[in-house]
């Protein structure tokens, strides 16, 4: 038993501008923990204030890729002796004003975005175990406040979403490589996420997805503009591509047409 604590750490790449990794604080309460027979048991594990900067290079190349091991280098040789696998516990994990700051330089101009004001927190995590464990937190992007919470284990997850005033506009920059004409124009819903490893699938379920003060083209005049867009109790495959929309509510849509000179 005891703690231990790494305050104000930063991890940066070689010729980097700014570190990859950097947090406040870290610690963590060990209650009995025998290293030496591989059981490991935390009481309490707290990180405040992690920032991570993920990069996409002009040529698609993710700047935490390179950190990840190869797999000739993650290859080692099989064990004389079988040992016995890790039996690791974790009572509590908390993290608290956490950030995601996101550069893709593919775009034209670069764009930058950021998740910020990330709060996590999950109870009674082991590994390895079949049992999944209780999990909690909310995020802020693009004005939006993002909740999630729900049950995780190793083969299986399940998350409830709920989040509002999500501004399309934060969209924008890859939005534009498909569409012709600007999108303005805010979401909200309620969402589940459902994933097993017997099953490779995600599903997603939802029990309302708004489109709201929706707006295609010029501000002045839109294209295609609605006061709503209601999706009710719909469902979508993410392995088989099925999807049903459920229930569909359109309050005040709006089309405006024209043709030029040439007809």
């Amino acid at each position: 038993a005891g703690t231990l604590a790494v305050k104000q750490l930063r991890v940066a790449q070689a010729g980097g501008a700014q570190p990859l990794l950097s947090w406040d604080d870290l610690s963590v309460v060990l209650a009995d923990s025998r290293p030496l027979a591989r059981q490991v048991h935390v009481q309490q594990l707290r990180l405040q204030a992690p920032t991570v900067h993920v990069a996409r290079d002009a040529q698609g190349h993710i700047n935490l890729a390179g950190l990840l091991p190869t797999a000739s280098a993650a290859s080692v040789a099989e064990p004389t002796h079988p040992t016995p696998a890790w039996d690791v516990k974790l009572d509590r994990f908390e993290l608290t004003e956490g950030a995601v700051r996101w550069r893709d330089a593919t775009l034209a101009p670069a764009w930058e975005s950021q998740l910020e004001s990330i709060e996590l927190s999950a109870d009674a995590l082991a590994w390895p175990t079949r049992a999944t464990s209780p999990v909690s937190g909310s995020a802020r992007w693009a004005g939006a406040v993002v909740q999630v919470k729900g049950e995780v284990g190793m083969d299986q997850a399940q998350l409830d979403l709920n989040w509002r005033d999500l501004a399309l506009g934060g969209l924008a920059p890859y939005l534009s490589q498909v569409l012709t004409q600007p999108l303005a124009g805010r979401s909200a819903g309620q969402a589940t996420v459902r994933w097993r490893a017997a099953e490779p699938a995600v599903q997603l379920q939802w029990q309302d997805l708004v489109l709201q003060d929706l707006a295609l083209g010029p501000v002045a005049r839109p294209a295609v503009a609605w006061r709503e867009l209601r999706l009710h109790n719909g469902s979508a495959d993410l392995a088989t591509g099925q999807i049903d929309l459920g229930q569909i509510a359109l309050a005040r849509p709006a089309v405006n047409l024209a043709r030029n000179p040439a007809g």
